[in-house]
């Protein structure tokens, strides 16, 4: 259950400078040398929907876990490129108006012939691609089967800047993260189980196109994998009690003193416990009123803190009028705050169940003049099923994601003329607030207890 399950897809690089012909008809496969690949996956064959008259290929190194090398393809203009996303080598894929579209078909059971992928259409498609400034936006393909077979489907997502998938033309490297549903919900007769599928790259309308594209990765949950990092510290709840060498709790003797909250924090094992491989936080009824609910709340504080990174979590949230759970975290000396900074990866109002926020709180922008934003679900509740809630911070900027989509930035110019104080170590809490300025009291439709299941947090650097 807690294993991330990811699966690369290894691609192409098409341009026009002599060398062998990749034919369309059989799509002849290759046999790279994936030696090193501890990952589930295999390349079936790579084409170009028009043949070019060249196809060069840029090898990935060892580093990224991904492709060694193409050992089958007497190509002479391998290419090597030591400015990607990751600091490695990138493919880069040139399109003209003959050669409109090219990809790869890929299998996620080597073991088996053919596709049969029905098990990752909950899943997102995650990949760095770096776009020039002035170019067109590229269209990202699933297609099931050949071009021209009776069983042939295919479904497009256009990007373009400003969506929600991450996508920019300003020569950068931008990690683009697309949910499966995404392809799905533009063709419902896309069946991934049927027969063998493809991963295709189109220029719109045949317009000439190149884009540079490093670290591919067909993932098996909502989960935006941080790529070109690593993992440093991972909370799986496995164990059969709370891990107080990482965790501590925040208590007191009535009703939380901040915000208006009407709970009462406390270390009762009532309150919070490992059930199932999650953490739960147990909201629970007393006597109502202020202070008459009890509840936890549980930080890092001088035990486990992070600089920079991908912060993440995998919660399910509890509902109602007045429920207020929050996934965040402060910096050092909390009792400066604003001054110490705040990062709100998650809140989450109880009577609004589609909808989440993220906020940053610092010196000039805190409380209700924080710099905030928020994500609606386009179907369904947060209290419904699970959700990872996350972060990418480094010292330019600060992004909020929900499921992969990125819906939040703030960077230092944002808070201008105020101070920028998220340079530091913060720690991490998670708690289960009950009424509050901001969400409310709980009323005659709240239903007691609530539950807030936390199955992982994870901090990649």
């Amino acid at each position: 259950m807690k294993a991330v399950k990811w699966f690369a897809i290894i691609i192409f690089l098409i341009c026009f400078m002599g060398c062998s012909v990749v034919d369309n008809n059989n799509r002849t496969g290759l046999s790279p040398n994936i030696d090193s690949l501890t990952i589930n996956s295999r390349i079936l064959s790579i084409y170009s929907e028009s043949l070019p008259s060249t196809l060069i290929l840029s090898p990935l190194s060892n580093s990224n876990s991904m492709l060694v090398s193409w050992n089958s393809l007497n190509a002479t203009n391998i290419t090597s490129n030591n400015t990607s996303g990751d600091g490695n080598c990138y493919l880069q894929v040139d399109l003209s108006s003959d050669v409109n579209g090219a990809g790869i078909s890929f299998d996620a059971i080597p073991t088996a012939p053919g596709t049969n992928l029905l098990a990752f259409t909950n899943g997102i498609l995650v990949f760095l691609m770096n776009v020039a400034s002035g170019q067109p936006a590229p269209i990202i393909a699933i297609e099931q089967n050949v071009y021209g077979e009776p069983s042939y489907q295919t479904a497009q997502i256009q990007l373009s800047n400003g969506n929600p998938y991450g996508y920019t033309n300003d020569g950068n490297w931008h990690t683009v993260s697309i949910p499966i549903y995404d392809f799905i919900s533009k063709n419902t007769n896309l069946n991934l189980g049927e027969t063998t599928a493809y991963f295709q790259l189109r220029a719109p309308n045949n317009q000439s196109l190149s884009v540079k594209i490093d670290n591919i990765y067909w993932i098996d949950e909502k989960w935006s994998l941080p790529l070109g990092k690593a993992l440093v510290w991972t909370e799986e709840f496995n164990g059969s009690s709370i891990n107080f060498n990482a965790w501590n709790y925040d208590t007191h003797s009535g009703a939380w003193p901040y915000n208006g909250e009407w709970e009462h924090y406390t270390s009762s094992p009532e309150n919070s416990y490992i059930q199932n491989g999650n953490l739960v936080i147990k909201a629970i009824s007393n006597t109502g009123g202020s202070g008459g609910y009890t509840s936890a709340r549980l930080q890092t504080q001088n035990k486990l803190s992070f600089q920079y990174g991908r912060i993440a979590a995998k919660i399910k949230l509890p509902y109602g009028k007045g429920i207020w759970p929050a996934f965040w975290m402060l910096g050092p000396n909390p009792s400066s705050w604003p001054n110490c900074g705040e990062i709100d990866i998650l809140e989450f109002l109880g009577d609004n169940s589609n909808k989440i926020y993220g906020t940053l709180h610092g010196p000039g922008y805190s409380g209700g003049s924080g710099i905030q934003s928020n994500y609606t679900l386009s179907s369904g509740s947060f209290p419904a099923d699970y959700h990872i809630f996350e972060v990418e911070w480094d010292s330019s900027s600060i992004k909020w994601y929900v499921d992969g989509h990125l819906f939040h930035e703030v960077n230092p110019a944002r808070v201008s003329p105020n101070s920028w104080v998220f340079d530091n170590s913060f720690f991490i809490i998670v708690n289960l607030a009950v009424g509050g300025s901001w969400p409310g009291y709980p009323d005659g439709t709240t239903v007691f207890p609530q539950y807030m299941y936390v199955d992982w947090i994870r901090v990649y650097q």
